[in-house]
């Protein structure tokens, strides 16, 4: 009897990294294998690839590592790149390519020169490393892409047209889905501010000067202590940059924050941030005119609340949705 050949997935992710990126890379070898997919880890560094051991925030994903030099790299099996690090895939030959969008900020989906060329079959030739080749080598017609967000959708399907574009959109982490979001709405929040501090912006600066209200700094937090947070806040702000729909103002909404957005990028369309827009703040919009806003929210947060419903329904959602999306993408559509 032939025997039946299992399809390989190697997904790579950036070693003792902890942020949404590569949370996503972890949750995608996660859940692939939840449904049954034959799914690996591949860890890589600012020098190329290595062979370690998964942090112990992204331990709950159960992720099974493999070396780099242990890829099948035969056309059965499928590698998986961030748009970040797409020089990951350029040793891989004749299994097929897939670029995840995490964001699109951090593209690193460069094509070569006549001069890159020449220095990739050169070292093609002698067996030497490819791995300081920070472009892409390959057919970009001839890989898919797969976007967790509208907004890297649209970006992607302009930039490549040739290549196919698909969602896949990552839910929120799954220590907060084991904490559950069972609060009560009744119960007492304090008039603070949360924020990301690692997204910076000119106005937020302006706010944390001016120093109208308690604002509170989201980083270096346990998951369940930023739960904790999360829970005793009325309103979390971002006026950062939206290269992709960000974690924050998910957890933030998902455990009962009223939020607050910046409407540009990812948060401009109402897929990727699905709050209405009246939570969206103007460029043109003052530091006087967001306090007034923040002063409305907090004094009247029982009121502002039902209108983030819909968004937090989609939040809860989320994992079952991706996990649809996995099958359709992997087992029962164009890959399987």
């Amino acid at each position: 009897m032939k025997s039946i050949k299992v399809r390989k997935y190697y997904i790579f992710a950036p070693s003792n990294c902890c942020s949404g990126g590569p949370e996503a890379l972890h949750q995608l070898a996660y859940y692939m294998c939840n449904v049954g997919c034959d799914a690996y880890i591949v860890y890589y560094c600012s020098i190329g690839f290595l062979y370690s051991s998964t942090i112990s925030r992204y331990q709950q994903y159960n992720s099974r590592v493999i070396e780099y030099s242990k890829i099948e790299d035969n056309v059965d099996n499928i590698c998986i790149a961030p748009e970040n690090a797409p020089w990951c895939l350029n040793g891989i030959y004749n299994a097929k390519k897939i670029i995840m969008w995490l964001g699109v900020g951090a593209n690193q989906v460069h094509y070569p020169n006549i001069k890159q060329k020449i220095i990739y079959l050169k070292r093609r030739m002698l067996s030497q490393s490819l791995v300081n080749a920070r472009f892409i080598l390959y057919d970009d017609s001839k890989c898919i892409h797969l976007c967790g967000s509208k907004y890297a959708f649209e970006y992607v399907s302009k930039k490549y047209p040739n290549s196919r574009v698909r969602y896949l959109v990552e839910p929120i982490s799954k220590d907060f889905y084991n904490l559950g979001n069972n609060y009560d709405i009744k119960q007492r929040r304090k008039d603070i501010v949360l924020y990301n501090p690692s997204k910076p912006s000119e106005r937020m600066s302006q706010l944390l000067e001016r120093a109208k209200y308690e604002y509170i700094p989201l980083k270096g937090y346990t998951p369940i202590e930023l739960a904790e947070k999360y829970k005793e806040a009325k309103l979390y702000i971002d006026l950062g940059r939206f290269d992709g729909p960000e974690r924050m103002p998910k957890e933030a909404v998902y455990f009962g924050c009223n939020i607050l957005v910046a409407n540009h990028n990812a948060a401009a369309n109402d897929f990727d941030v699905a709050i209405p827009n009246d939570y969206k703040i103007d460029d043109m919009e003052s530091v006087e005119q967001i306090e007034a806003r923040f002063a409305e929210m907090l004094c009247h947060y029982e009121q502002h609340y039902p209108k983030f419903g819909s968004f937090r329904k989609k939040i809860e959602n989320l994992e079952e949705t991706y996990l649809q999306q996995i099958k359709e993408i992997f087992i029962d559509g164009e890959l399987s």
